[in-house]
């Protein structure tokens, strides 16, 4: 099955559900902002709460790691010192976003630079593998509006940073010139660097047996990911405090309704099936069981046989992981969807990719199972969906490492 019908199905399906979402939220006057946060149809200084001031703030203040702020790695103070350099802090924190046009520069700016260079880079991507101009504008437009851009718009993390450097890789690290492809490299090793748990594409480079590559990628996430300490208060002092508190984090409990980890699936059905909320899952009744398919899923990514496949798992990984994954970094999806269209020859096996790929991103409010705990059946078929390619991505690997299959065609060495 050649690309072009199934690629005509996920496009004229991103946008119908893109068109959705849209008109729900203009009807219902964005009154669920953890549903429908568009800042395009807000003033800014509706939003109070945003990781964008808060980060802002303490880079101006010099003063990143204090109190629970620490979670920031240092790359991230590093790009708030540009966006701080807009605001009037004069009259302290509390009022920056509240008075004055520079809030609002600043937040234009943070927005605008990251939606031109992520159409950019798709359009690049989807123009090199001779996508047609009108299913290339569709996507790119339906792109902003998938669930995972929704909530970051509200919520301003710098996690589209991170998705701008991964996307970058994704782009270029098979090109053909050296140049690019270190680059790439060096992007990757960035988006770490913003937010660590991207580092997991550098899997792609595992399957092609590009070791090289792979250490290379670690080395620039290292970089990355300590080297910016040097440029900020107290130096490779806040080292440790960065590191303890990282520890701490991935043993709090984040609210049921605000992840896609598989807990908050439990959760969330069990919500549905008892008729009441569950506002904590049990770890010690999935946490082994959620490692070991995190684990298959990720190994499954070495074996499937399209390389789309070994970047959803990792963005599945990344994603179903308790307690970082908030919901916001369901944006890591675009890039297997990306992967997805520009795929030369698709078969029966893409069929179930396209679909659950399409419900873990719609961005459509299919109403409330428990709003005062954030539980939401939207939220529930995303993850579902998400929890679903897990089996589907371990499946997929054993049927094409069976042995004596007929092997597709390999590509042309890439040059280490």
């Amino acid at each position: 099955m050649k690309r072009s019908r199934l690629n005509v199905i996920l496009v004229c399906t991103l946008c119908a559900l893109a068109l959705i979402g849209i008109v729900q939220a203009l009807i219902w006057g964005l009154r669920e902002p953890y549903i429908f946060a568009f800042p395009l149809f807000r003033d800014v200084r509706e939003i109070p709460f945003a990781d964008f001031w808060h980060t802002n703030h303490i880079a101006h203040e010099n003063s990143p790691y204090y109190g629970d702020m620490s979670s920031y790695p240092p790359l991230v103070h590093l790009i708030a010192l540009f966006f701080a350099s807009f605001c009037d802090y004069s009259d302290g924190y509390e009022t920056v976003y509240m008075s004055g046009t520079g809030a609002i520069v600043s937040l234009a700016l943070f927005y605008l630079i990251f939606a031109a260079a992520f159409a950019w880079l798709e359009f690049r991507v989807l123009s090199k593998h001779k996508i047609p101009l009108s299913m290339q504008i569709v996507f790119v437009l339906s792109s902003f509006f998938t669930v995972g851009m929704i909530y970051e718009y509200e919520r301003g993390n710098y996690i589209i940073y991170s998705l701008l450097a991964a996307l970058f890789f994704f782009a270029y690290y098979d090109d053909r010139r050296g140049v690019l492809r270190e680059c790439a490299y060096v992007m990757l090793g960035a988006a770490a660097g913003i937010k660590l748990y991207p580092a997991l594409f550098a899997l792609i480079l595992l399957k092609e047996r590009r070791f090289f590559a792979f250490f290379r990628c670690v080395a620039y996430s290292l970089l990355f990911l300590f080297v910016p300490f040097l440029f900020l208060d107290r130096g490779l002092a806040n080292v440790s405090q960065f590191l303890r508190w990282m520890g701490a984090f991935t043993a709090e409990e984040v609210g049921v309704g605000y992840n896609y980890s598989i807990a908050n699936f439990v959760g969330i059905l069990s919500a549905l099936l008892r008729g009441a909320p569950v506002a904590e899952v049990d770890q010690s009744t999935y946490g082994a069981c959620a490692f070991v398919a995190l684990g298959a899923c990720l190994l499954s990514g070495l074996f499937v046989n399209k390389s789309y496949k070994t970047f959803l798992a990792a963005a599945l990984v990344m994603l179903l992981f308790p307690d970082p994954s908030y919901v916001y970094a369901g944006i890591f999806l675009s890039i297997p969807l990306l992967g997805f269209l520009i795929t030369e020859r698709k078969d029966a096996w893409d069929i179930p990719y396209l679909i659950l790929l399409a419900l873990a991103v719609m961005p459509v409010y299919l109403g409330a199972v428990d709003s005062s705990h954030s539980l939401y059946v939207n939220q529930l078929v995303s993850s579902f969906a998400m929890v679903a390619m897990v089996p589907l991505l371990t499946v997929d690997a054993i049927v094409h490492r069976i042995p004596n299959r007929k092997k597709t065609p390999l590509q042309d060495p890439i040059p280490v």
